[in-house]
């Protein structure tokens, strides 16, 4: 990674808000935690080959690795170096991959973090039913909410509901939490559900879902704690009820099958099943 980047220009902005983009623009870019070196290395080849195609090659990105989360703890000692704080502002463009939450790092969440130092968009997470789309209620259509940041306290990934479609949960916090789903739609007595702390290491969570019984399985990221990544299952009151171990981090689940009982795991560079004793709450 060099401190500075070698090739390419800048993107600058003109006093109407209007940018100016060179043909060769330099984008900083945070490869992210956990999947994020192996999502990263595809986004790269996909965006060159687009720029590439799009251009004839009389155009290319210029990429300037910059450092945020566990890459930057191990070799800055700090999770959000203000170095990188310095070179999005300056280059005015970038993209970031997925980070960590600190365990007593002194954020919440990074991805938060850079939202509010920078002064970028709102994170809302709208929940809807679209026509036509298979569902296991009798009225989807009535699922119509949208929770925002505010509410969960940080930025929202995976979202799930309870079988009875009365509580929905959210990935948020650096674990999860749950609120239930009033008879407006709105979600109410939002709290923390879990931590996902399972012997003083964090196994963060990503994509969820519940079963039949109202358990949640999670896909677990441990980053370099060996025997921690996988899959987490929780009761409907949040305690641990057991774990699946992968050899590497794990994103997402779904349950599949006719009978919904075999549990998909899309793990860092592999998918894997397992038949279960339960059932999921409903397809996918």
């Amino acid at each position: 990674m060099a401190n500075t980047p070698t090739t390419g220009t800048k993107i600058t902005q003109d006093a109407q808000g209007r940018l100016s983009v060179p043909d060769q623009p330099i984008l900083p870019f945070i490869e992210g935690d956990g999947t994020g070196p192996d999502i990263w290395r595809a986004t790269k080849r996909v965006l060159d080959a687009a720029v590439e195609k799009s251009f004839g090659g009389e155009k290319a990105i210029a990429w300037h690795e910059i450092l945020a989360g566990e890459k930057a703890r191990d070799l800055t000692g700090e999770w959000l170096p203000e170095k990188s704080l310095e070179a999005m502002r300056e280059y005015r463009v970038g993209i970031k991959g997925p980070l960590t939450t600190p365990v007593g790092g002194g954020f919440r969440s990074l991805n938060v973090a850079l939202r509010q130092l920078l002064d970028l968009y709102a994170c809302v997470r709208p929940v809807r039913y679209y026509n036509g789309v298979p569902s296991p209620v009798k009225e989807p259509g009535r699922v119509d909410m949208v929770i925002s940041q505010q509410d969960l306290g940080s930025a929202g990934n995976g979202i799930a509901f309870s079988p009875d479609y009365k509580k929905v949960y959210i990935v948020a916090r650096g674990g999860v939490v749950v609120a239930d789903v009033t008879t407006q739609n709105k979600p109410a007595n939002l709290k923390l559900f879990s931590d996902f702390m399972i012997d003083g290491i964090r196994c963060g969570p990503d994509g969820i879902r519940l079963d039949v019984y109202g358990n949640l399985w999670s896909g677990s990221n441990a980053g370099n704690n060996i025997g921690y990544s996988g899959v987490t299952v929780w009761s409907p009151e949040g305690k641990l009820l057991g774990r699946i171990r992968l050899p590497e981090v794990c994103a997402n689940v779904a349950f599949g099958g006719p009978k919904r009982n075999r549990l998909f795991m899309a793990a860092g560079q592999s998918l894997y099943a397992v038949y279960t004793n339960t059932q999921g709450a409903s397809p996918g």
